[in-house]
């Protein structure tokens, strides 16, 4: 996997590209992820204060979130969160589409 990572103001030491790695393993054992680009922002005039955009490359639609919070784990836990959510719903309506609903009746059975 590839991590682009960004942060404003660039001197953000907290986040790292092992930092967010490890915050991206639950949803790598899920998914291939080819690619991550990361924005960790910081509004010193705003709150909540911590704004992290996460947007995964992987095969198939690609997952993006971007959630606000107070400090930068409980932001980046709540979108990981919110991917996790994403890639629920995807599992959810793939299984819907694939239920087995028995067998078919032939079309010559319709036509009376």
């Amino acid at each position: 996997m590839i991590i682009n990572l960004t942060t404003s103001p660039p001197v953000l030491t907290e986040v790292t590209h092992e930092w967010a790695e490890e915050r991206l393993a639950g949803v790598c054992g899920r998914r291939r992820i080819d690619e991550a680009v990361i924005r960790v922002s910081r509004h010193a005039e705003a709150s909540p204060a911590w704004e992290v955009y996460i947007h995964l490359v992987t095969p198939g639609p690609d997952l993006a979130a971007t959630t606000r919070d107070h400090t930068l784990a409980a932001a980046f836990a709540k979108n990981i969160g919110e991917l996790e959510d994403i890639l629920d719903a995807r599992e959810a309506k793939r299984a819907g589409r694939h239920r087995d609903h028995g067998p078919s009746s032939a079309p010559s059975a319709h036509i009376g």
